[in-house]
């Protein structure tokens, strides 16, 4: 019956229907560690954290140890804290529970502390993976882009290719926003021509990042043609394009 269970609240909460999860949660005779991390889950993937966090006490009463799917979703919620206590506090769980060096907690441990700015406490749990992905190279490169570190993000970016993992539309987004804020159009082309030779595909944000960087850097032509390969055209493509004629 706790299958059953379970399924039917895994359901609600992949749904976003949190309420009727935790009323069913609260109906069943027995939980177990699929229960609380389905709805750990679905309150952190629904912009809930403090509800999210809220259980992991709780779950801890009980005696459940916490999986790696336990601790992403944790971690998740932890980065949308105002400040990074909570996400302290689930890291020294992870230690305690050998989770730490798993790529897909340490991914989120990258995530969470990049999210905060402390790039030096992201940079020890990620040199500390046995292995990584994509997220977790993600992650560092949008932590220094964030803080406008664009030296550390392009050495990272380059590490993140030696390493032969193929950077992905997040990377770009986060390569394109270091040239919007730097000003620089000749390393934008250059992550554009990357995009190119890679064989990728600059998704809606990024093409209209880029579209913005050639504009506002006068190169309307190139504008221009980014403009014409665009899916689709937002009101923040004409903008782009209308504020770069303005500029000539």
């Amino acid at each position: 019956m706790t299958f059953i269970h379970n399924t039917i609240l895994n359901i609600y909460a992949k749904c976003g229907a949190l309420d009727d999860a935790r009323k069913l949660s609260d109906k069943m005779p027995s939980k177990d560690m699929v229960t609380w991390t389905a709805l750990i889950s679905g309150y952190s993937q629904n912009d809930r954290a403090e509800d999210a966090l809220v259980l992991f006490p709780q779950m801890l009463h009980f005696g459940l140890q916490p999986n790696q799917f336990t601790f992403s979703s944790l971690l998740k919620a932890s980065g949308a804290r105002p400040n990074d206590k909570h996400g302290r506090q689930v890291h020294a769980f992870c230690l305690k529970y050998g989770y730490d060096s798993n790529v897909y907690v340490g991914s989120s441990l990258v995530d969470m502390y990049a999210r905060f700015n402390l790039i030096n406490e992201a940079r020890i749990v990620f040199d500390g993976l046995v292995s990584k992905n994509e997220v977790s190279w993600n992650a560092l490169i949008a932590g220094h882009a964030r803080k406008g570190e664009g030296e550390h993000a392009l050495s990272m970016f380059q590490e993140m290719q030696r390493a032969d993992f193929k950077p992905t539309h997040f990377t770009y987004s986060s390569m394109f926003s270091i040239c919007v804020s730097t000003g620089s159009l000749e390393q934008g082309k250059w992550i554009h021509a990357h995009v190119i030779k890679s064989g990728g595909k600059l998704v809606s944000f990024v093409g209209n990042t880029l579209l913005y960087i050639y504009a506002k850097s006068g190169s309307i032509e190139d504008a221009k043609k980014e403009f014409d390969r665009l899916v689709k055209q937002e009101l923040v493509s004409f903008n782009s394009m209308i504020t770069g004629y303005a500029m000539i």
